[in-house]
């Protein structure tokens, strides 16, 4: 079901989220996996209310924060090399992805990775 505005929104989170000014707390996590996240994607994506759906940006980010979940991402870790402050320790090594594209056997666990990278 896609929220069109926050006050749908809102009824649509009881007895599940409490939401603050700052961060969630789950209340009932069986109802936030079975039918809330579903909605809160859909109102974040469709929601013909442009706060509606930032609302529901916000929600998804807490809520998953709340969880223990958090967003990952190497865009510092390039930032980093582009910028020379990272430096890699093997002779030849010239960007991050190209150390995982030539050295699949280098990943943890032995692991393949054919294909990472390109």
């Amino acid at each position: 079901m896609i929220c069109e505005n926050i006050d749908a929104l809102k009824k649509a989170l009881a007895g599940i989220l409490a939401a603050g000014e700052r961060d969630v707390r789950i209340l009932d996590e069986k109802r936030l996996r079975g039918e809330l996240i579903d909605d809160l994607i859909q109102t974040a994506v469709l929601a013909s209310d442009v706060d509606a759906r930032k609302a529901a940006r916000w929600l998804i980010r807490r809520t998953a924060a709340a969880a223990g979940v958090y967003a990952a991402s190497i865009q510092g870790f390039t930032r980093r090399w582009v910028a020379g402050g990272l430096r890699f320790h093997r002779a030849g090594d010239q960007h991050p992805r190209s150390y995982l594209r030539h050295r699949p056997s280098r990943l943890p666990g032995g692991a393949g990775g054919a294909g990472v990278g390109r």
